[in-house]
């Protein structure tokens, strides 16, 4: 059995593709993702890995999978940031330990009169910052040890030096219930067959 972590922020390795071979393509397209394969080409799927282990590739006796890549374990944090909301839950494990969220007023609509589109779109993109700087600070003030950050994909980025993974999901909501949108969709792993 084959079993490699594919990183989207690197090329396909040649173990990779050697194990593939026409297949190789679909698992960079589905990359970051666990691989996995047999010698015979029976078997073959990219599982998304939430706790994703560093890069590797290799043959064995059985696909390599560890728990801890696919469910919660130990404390952790996650942070749901959104650009116009945010909450924090602490976890053992599954359970919550801690929460803190808030939201943040912005301006969505450009009222016809007064000052122009552009006008409305730069104090609009310097609410966002100045959310995000309150996003930070939140996240920082807690120190966690691993943290995972989903939310906007437009803003998710601004938290990577942080975050052990991040990931784009769709919660809405007030922030409590949409953290728990967020847990879960975080901790779901899809599967794709190359």
């Amino acid at each position: 059995m084959f079993t490699a972590y594919v990183d989207a922020e690197r090329s396909l390795p040649g173990p990779v593709q050697n194990a593939f071979g026409d297949r190789a393509s679909l698992v960079a397209s589905a990359a970051p993702c666990l691989a996995v394969t047999d010698d015979t080409g029976l078997l073959s799927a990219c599982l998304s890995v939430p706790a994703p282990p560093s890069p590797f590739a290799e043959w064995g006796d059985a696909v390599r999978l560890d728990r801890s890549w696919f469910e919660p374990t130990g404390e952790h944090v996650v942070a749901l940031v959104r650009s116009d909301l945010f909450a924090l839950g602490e976890y053992d494990g599954r359970e919550q330990t801690a929460f803190h969220g808030f939201d943040s007023e912005l301006k969505s609509q450009h009222s016809k009169g007064g000052f122009s589109q552009s006008r409305f779109e730069r104090l609009r993109d310097q609410q966002i910052d100045s959310h995000l700087d309150r996003c930070r600070a939140a996240i920082e003030a807690v120190s966690p040890d691993r943290l995972y950050v989903v939310g906007e994909g437009s803003v998710i980025h601004e938290f990577e030096d942080l975050a052990a993974a991040t990931k784009p999901v769709d919660a809405t909501g007030e922030p409590d219930e949409a953290l728990d949108d967020a847990v879960r969709s975080l901790w779901t792993v899809r599967l794709r067959v190359p």
